[in-house]
């Protein structure tokens, strides 16, 4: 673990790195690290524009995750347009470059702004669209209901998503990248399974940076 002042990097993190590194063929992983920091920017953003203060940014395995002070607590109406200002931030990102001409470069950042945006909002956790679905149905279910509704739904759709990405291997020859990102959301899923969603602190993780 490396900490410096709020920032806190895990070794899984570097792991993902490295990996993510062994599969970029194409020389992707810069423009995709751009669009993730444009997500996570949108996130500390609103944070900041409703009133609430970041206390950690943490990168592990799973991606980003911030740790909001418990002296400035958000509403569930302010932490959903937190939640959503990421994906937003990606998709208006793409709108502007299609709308500016971009050249090669600037089309690949807008694909992967959009694919990122798109892939956020799926209703898996800990992806920012788990997050959201947690959220409405706390409004319509006791909480520990919600928290295994969310949860049942996003082991569903990852294993939907794991089961294409065999179906890709045995096509493709080899291509592992959606077996690698339906891993990644398992492990997700059970990193969130061991933990409640509110102790002493908010937190709202925010995967894709």
């Amino acid at each position: 673990m490396i900490r410096r002042g709020r920032v806190e990097i895990s070794s899984g993190f570097f792991l993902m790195t490295a990996l993510l590194l062994y599969l970029d063929t194409e020389n992707l992983l810069l423009l995709a690290g751009l669009a993730c920091a444009i997500h996570e920017c949108g996130h500390c953003a609103a944070v900041r524009l409703v009133g609430g203060r970041i206390s950690r940014l943490r990168l592990t395995a799973v991606g980003g995750e911030l740790q909001l002070d418990w002296r400035r607590p958000l509403t569930k109406t302010r932490e959903l347009f937190c939640i959503l200002a990421g994906p937003f931030m990606n998709l208006l990102t793409a709108w502007l470059l299609a709308r500016k001409g971009a050249g090669e470069t600037g089309q690949l950042l807008g694909g992967i702004s959009v694919c990122l945006g798109v892939f956020n909002l799926l209703p898996i956790w800990p992806l920012d669209g788990g997050r959201v679905l947690q959220l409405l149905l706390e409004h319509l279910l006791p909480e520990r209901w919600a928290l295994h509704l969310v949860r049942g739904v996003s082991v569903l759709i990852s294993g939907i998503l794991l089961f294409f990405g065999l179906l890709q291997i045995f096509y493709t020859g080899g291509n592992l990248t959606l077996c690698v990102l339906a891993a990644w959301l398992f492990i997700g899923i059970q990193k969130r399974g061991e933990k409640t969603r509110r102790s002493h602190t908010q937190k709202i993780f925010l995967n894709g940076g």
